[in-house]
């Protein structure tokens, strides 16, 4: 069950369908209306905190409230405004393109992961090698948040050792099955990746701005802990086949 997020000035939830404010300061959350309401964030001590009338938030200045900007520092004398724009690069930017989106969604190493993607887009050719897949086929597929296709590369991966070992007729077609197979994780994991993270993208634009680096955050990046759960079951699973396979051997 997801946490629920509540507004830090009325106590209510944030649902799908409210405006959600993030403080640039303490990173509190609001319902768009609640802020304007209280000029500010809530959080004692937070530099947002109802911003004494007619002075600048950052550096004092005396300034009017009119003013959007501070003749001084040149900053926001508004706190929301601080809230409309975050610069590319910033935690809290939200990206309004493909490719922003799935630059989000990759997270970790996600320039090298990128420039494969363009260099494959550009050349129309979807093979390259990505060493990591190479070495933990399945696995990698599960950390990257592929989990169907991890899945069911560990599965055609052990019934693939599986026929090995109990199917010796079988091996002279086995083996090259799973050297195939193995080695396809290493040269195709980058266009399988590039295909998910842009069907994932297409659908985190469909989400409401203010929602969407939650749904980002909720099917992007990497899942260290469902990779981890799947490396302990294969691990029990590889015990009980080779003492099965030592008791029938």
């Amino acid at each position: 069950m997801e946490d629920k997020i509540i507004c830090a000035y009325c106590g209510r939830e944030i649902t799908l369908s409210d405006y959600r404010v993030y403080c640039p300061s303490c990173k509190a959350d609001y319902h768009k209306d609640c802020w304007l309401a209280n000029e500010g964030c809530v959080t004692e001590g937070c530099e947002y905190n109802r911003r004494p009338a007619g002075m600048c938030p950052y550096c004092h200045t005396p300034t009017r409230r009119e003013y959007a900007y501070c003749k001084k520092c040149g900053r926001p004398t508004n706190p929301l405004m601080n809230l409309v724009y975050y610069p590319e690069g910033s935690d809290f930017y939200v990206p309004d393109s493909e490719a922003g989106c799935a630059e989000k969604l990759v997270g970790e190493k996600s320039n090298d992961y990128m420039k494969s993607f363009y260099e494959m887009e550009n050349t129309k050719f979807k093979l390259s090698w990505n060493t990591p897949a190479f070495l933990l086929n399945g696995f990698w597929f599960i950390y990257r948040r592929m989990y169907s296709q991890g899945l069911a590369i560990l599965l055609a991966l052990s019934l693939l050792v599986a026929s090995i070992a109990f199917f010796p007729g079988m091996r002279i077609l086995s083996i090259p099955l799973l050297i195939i197979l193995w080695a396809g994780c290493g040269v195709c994991a980058n266009g399988i990746y590039m295909e998910h993270i842009r069907k994932v993208a297409r659908e985190a634009l469909k989400v409401p701005e203010n929602h969407r680096l939650d749904y980002i955050k909720k099917n992007g990046g990497t899942d260290k802990k469902f990779a981890a759960i799947a490396g302990g079951v294969c691990a029990v699973l590889f015990v009980i086949f080779v003492l099965v396979a030592k008791a029938v051997i």
